[in-house]
């Protein structure tokens, strides 16, 4: 369970959500992958995920692209 949960929890691992992302988009012929997060700790969880697998298949670094979180602008 994360840290500081939403109303309700999903048992689903963030992890794994962007290694699947990632294997989704290697599968489509996409070579140069990048990915849009916020500092949101799931949201950093999925980039695990996402740029471990897309070093396993490629050996290339994904790209990571930081935005503002939601709280910033408040």
């Amino acid at each position: 369970m994360p840290a500081k949960p939403l109303d309700m929890v999903a048992g689903f691992s963030n992890v794994e959500a962007g290694a699947k992302a990632a294997d989704y988009l290697l599968n489509c012929g996409y070579k140069k992958l990048c990915y849009f997060c916020s500092d949101v700790e799931r949201y950093q969880q999925r980039w695990e995920g996402f740029s471990k697998k897309t070093l396993e298949r490629t050996d290339i670094s994904p790209t990571f692209f930081p935005i503002l979180s939601p709280k910033a602008h408040i």
